[in-house]
């Protein structure tokens, strides 16, 4: 896509559209935008095929949700660039099933601002972008949730984006190239065999049993627990349901983890946000739980 200072004129971003995923005519109309812009705007971006402007309402991220991570401080043009690319997902999810497609008017509900509720377990430092300097690494992305949402909120945050599923990803990469988020690393593969490279947080969101989770993860976290971004570094796992089992399962005593309705953190009285699919809560486990656990010679899956 065009994008000013990206390097790639209007005409060659046309010309790349109409050959890679996009009609020409709506190639077209996206240089006409680029044009009304100015051509010379911070953020002027297009989804590959224009969405039904009653969708695009629907994507829009409101007053109110911008309050709920107000303490971020995140730019109109982060706001524009979360929008954009909550068009972008719509777009390619006529083409590859994203979420599904009768969920999607709700895709900002359901998956943009319960991923974005995830700032709220960080401190912010005036004067610095929220998590500057952490790794995080969001393991099962799926379409890239809650990663994708959190790496344009983070610009000073290094992510990298895991899943074994390739026809997602492909969604994710195209996404990360249209929006030129130099903060992400995209990486097809199954856990297993990802290289350990030590990241100061893990995510993930509903993926499986959290006993087999923490069995896959563990090897990213590093030694050192203690952060300066308001919490220890550790696995945040978004889920749903009782988890007084599966920390039985693992020796982690419930006093040293942490858990916190999405609906708290994004203030609102609702029924909790995405507990429809499987999640409503997120659980931190710090690193010097896990270390206790694992001294404790409690078998892993």
């Amino acid at each position: 896509l065009y994008r000013p200072n990206s390097g790639r004129s209007a005409q060659e971003g046309v010309a790349l559209m109409a050959g890679r995923h996009m009609p020409r005519w709506a190639a077209l109309w996206s240089l006409v935008a680029a044009v009304g812009c100015g051509g010379a705007a911070s953020f002027c971006y297009n989804a590959p095929d224009p969405v039904p402007p009653e969708l695009a309402k629907a994507l829009t991220l409101d007053a109110a949700s911008r309050k709920s991570v107000e303490q971020h401080c995140l730019s109109s043009q982060q706001w524009e660039a979360l929008e954009a690319m909550a068009r972008l997902h719509a777009s390619w999810n006529e083409r590859i099933n994203v979420v599904s497609r009768k969920d999607i008017v709700n895709l900002v509900s359901r998956h943009y601002m319960p991923s974005l509720a995830l700032l709220n377990v960080f401190q912010h430092s005036a004067g610095m972008a929220t998590l500057s300097g952490a790794k995080v690494m969001d393991v099962g992305t799926g379409g890239g949730f809650p990663g994708l949402p959190l790496a344009v909120a983070c610009p000073e945050t290094s992510f990298r984006l895991v899943d074994s599923r390739g026809k997602k990803l492909k969604v994710v990469r195209a996404i990360v190239e249209d929006l030129g988020l130099s903060n992400v690393e995209v990486v097809h593969s199954r856990i297993e065999d990802v290289p350990t490279e030590p990241a100061d947080f893990v995510l993930g969101r509903a993926v499986t049993a959290l006993p087999t989770f923490v069995g896959w993860v563990d090897r990213f976290l590093p030694q050192e627990s203690t952060s300066p971004w308001g919490i220890d570094r550790g696995l945040l796992y978004v889920k749903s349901g009782d988890i007084s089992n599966d920390l039985v399962e693992l020796g982690i005593p419930e006093l040293d983890t942490t858990v916190l309705s999405i609906s708290g953190l994004l203030g609102t009285e609702e029924e909790p946000l995405g507990s429809e699919l499987g999640y409503s809560s997120v659980l931190h486990i710090p690193v010097s739980a896990l270390q206790r656990q694992t001294r404790t010679g409690k078998q892993k899956v």
